[in-house]
Order: C-alpha cells, then structure tokens, then sequence
C-alpha cells in the first residue's frame, strides 16, 4: 500500500484534496494537471520553481542512518511532533508511518530519500495534513533558523575581528591550499576507550559508551605541532568522511 492522496484538513472548511500522481508529474516534468492546479493558482512563479526542485532533490542518506536516527529519542520525539501535522487516521499521530517511510526511501535504489517518494512509502491511501498545525510548525521551523543562523554568524563576526586585530597585513592567497596533499606523510593509529557518562544511543540512554577516533601523527617532525580536532556530524560515523 502506497499514498495516492492528500487531504488538507482545514477548520471549519470542507476537505481540500490533492492526487500525489498530480504532486509527482509536477515534480518530475513541471506540469500542473489535475488538482494540483488549484493549489498552483495561488503560488508564484519563483515559488513554484523553488517547490519543484526541493521535490525533486535526492538526499543521499543510508537507510541504517535513518534507522538510528529515528530510534533515537530526540529522533522520535521529532517524528512525534512531524506526526502532528501528517496523518493517516484522523487525530492518529503519524509517527509510525513517517518513521516507515523514511526507512523504506532511504532503502529504495530507484527512486531515492526524495520528498515525493517518501510521501509514496507512507502505508496508507490517504495522508491526512493538519491545515491549523501547518502554521505552527512553519513558525517554528523559521525560529529554528533563526536559532541555527544566530551563533553561526557570532562566530563569523569573531573570526573577523580576530583576523583583522592579529594578522591585518595577511594575503590570504599565499596561504596554503588545504584541499591539496600536504609535505609530510602520516602514521594513522585508530584508539577505542570508554567513557563513562550518560549519553543517548539509538538503543536509548546507556551509562557509558564507546568512543573511536582516528589520530594522524605527521612522520619526520620532532617539535609539538597543533592539534586539528575533526568530528562528524550527528548520527553520523567517522567513516562518513571518506
């Protein structure tokens, strides 16, 4: 079973339906047919051009990521809240069909983690979109943004600053290009050691836990050198970078 609809449940309005056909011809080949037309009416060019190609976008993302991710508890604490808003029973949460669908995309070889083929792996016929949560939640996507966006730019600003107090002669292009292969030849020692605190894991919460990391030691060098500190993003695995 496979979505085929979407209902938006507007207050005190009747139902507003959308094929996802309709959705996904849009998607692929920019077509407005059927019912999505109704809604496209009320959208601007650029807008329509911008939803176009965030449906069409292929998240290249491990279908064991997900699974962990979303066996985490801030994972499910999110899919909980997402659930709010996309629903397959009427005052259901949809956390247990989100979490389906994003595995099952996540596992699809053909057609990929995109947002159209998530909406076809939710199991039901019909998703059910709270019109009144809607607003809400893009309220706090846009606050999350903000958060995010806020320290980002503090530590911009701080970095200027730095570099314009140390170093105001510096030319940046006599600097060394990072992205090419360095004089030295390194040692690579990978170490495994214990620490013991509270941490969440996909398992849930645990006392203790594991931590591996990969130490590159430059060959030749006998005087101290710095110390680089690379660490990969949430959920992810060090072996993510190569």
């Amino acid at each position: 079973m496979s979505a085929e609809r979407i209902v938006f449940k507007v207050p005190n309005l009747t139902d507003l339906y959308m094929s996802v056909d309709s959705l996904e011809v849009f998607a692929k080949e920019g077509k407005i047919t059927n019912d999505f037309g109704f809604y496209a009416a009320f959208m601007e060019e650029p807008d329509l051009a911008k939803l176009q190609k965030v449906l069409q976008k292929r998240f290249e993302v491990p279908p064991d990521l997900v699974t962990r991710i979303t066996n985490m508890a801030m994972g499910e604490d999110f899919l909980k809240h997402l659930g709010k808003l996309v629903q397959i029973d009427p005052d259901i949460n949809g956390y247990d069909a989100m979490r389906t669908a994003l595995i099952e995309a996540a596992s699809d070889p053909k057609d990929g983690f995109t947002i159209i083929n998530v909406i076809k792996k939710i199991p039901a016929e019909t998703i059910r979109i709270s019109a009144d949560f809607l607003t809400q939640f893009a309220n706090e996507l846009t606050t999350f943004e903000e958060y995010r966006d806020t320290p980002v730019q503090a530590i911009v600003e701080q970095a200027e600053r730095q570099v314009s107090t140390e170093h105001p002669s510096m030319n940046y292009e006599q600097l060394p290009d990072l992205s090419k292969l360095g004089p030295y030849k390194v040692t690579k020692k990978s170490i495994n050691f214990e620490i013991n605190s509270l941490r969440q894991t996909y398992t849930g919460l645990a006392g203790s836990y594991n931590l591996e990391a990969d130490i590159y030691l430059p060959e030749g060098i006998s005087k101290p050198v710095p110390l680089v500190v690379y660490s990969h993003g949430f959920g992810a695995e060090k072996k993510a970078f190569f």
